[in-house]
């Protein structure tokens, strides 16, 4: 009886590892399985990973060969691109041809090396637009002649809606040419400059990109110009130097409490 019962344990057991053995090879067939339905093949991860970066905007092609970016004015004519400028990380372009100014928004399309071209405004002449550095955030800030009110000051915020003049501040079609020969300095979300008013002459101006928000300071009083240049920001003050008329030039400084959303 003894001997019965050690053999009927022995079947016993041998048989539940053989279950079990065969539950385990089911359960890693059944989960092999599943990771064939789930996985993607190798060229829908590809084309998935390259479509999530894409939309990221991270195209990190690493090192290439130079590529062509856009034919602004199609034929052996070519533009003559005045200059470059990084609109919070959209890239903004001056062309010049035949007198005329244009400015264009560079668009990725997708992929290494691949761009758009989308014009924001033409029809500007005379000099070359932009303002050396006078971005403030999504605003990019530019002197241009549109045919109607001479060189003013305008902004933009790369797209052709957003292309508007800020003040006409030498009304009419004569210029103001605000900013030349200087830089417009941006102070907190404004901008210094200096610009020719009829009744004042080239005088000191600030704006926080408004009409009314942009003002005038007549240093030298009369229709005499003070020429204020140099523009340095030094803690809550802007210095530059301009000629009042009385002292010859000299030193001035206006409060950085002029301009809006300034970083003390």
């Amino acid at each position: 009886m003894k001997q019965r019962n050690t053999w009927l344990s022995l079947c016993g057991a041998t048989a539940l590892l053989a279950a079990c053995g065969v539950a385990e090879v089911a359960g890693d067939d059944a989960r092999a399985r599943e990771a064939e339905e789930v996985l993607p093949s190798e060229a829908e991860s590809v084309a998935d990973t390259a479509s999530a970066r894409d939309a990221a905007g991270a195209h990190d092609c690493g090192c290439q060969p130079p590529t062509f970016v856009a034919d602004l004015t199609p034929g052996l004519e070519g533009t003559d691109v005045r200059s470059f400028i990084d609109l919070d990380g959209t890239p903004i372009v001056n062309g010049y041809n035949g007198g005329i100014n244009t400015l264009w928004r560079l668009e990725r399309r997708g992929g290494c090396g691949q761009w758009d071209a989308a014009l924001i405004k033409g029809g500007f002449g005379g000099l070359p637009l932009l303002f050396g550095s006078a971005v403030i955030g999504r605003t990019l800030y530019f002197a241009a002649d549109d045919g109607v009110y001479g060189r003013e000051l305008w902004k933009t915020d790369g797209t052709a809606e957003g292309t508007v003049l800020v003040k006409d501040i030498n009304p009419g079609p004569e210029n103001a040419f605000p900013g030349d020969p200087n830089t417009p300095f941006v102070v907190g979300s404004g901008l210094v400059f200096n610009a020719i008013e009829p009744v004042h002459g080239d005088e000191l101006w600030w704006t926080d990109g408004t009409t009314a928000g942009t003002r005038m300071a007549d240093l030298y009083e009369g229709t005499a110009s003070s020429y204020p240049y140099g523009f340095t920001r030094v803690g809550k003050w802007v210095f530059f130097t301009a000629d009042d008329g009385v002292r010859g030039r000299e030193p001035w400084a206006l409060p950085v409490a002029c301009f809006p959303d300034v970083d003390d």
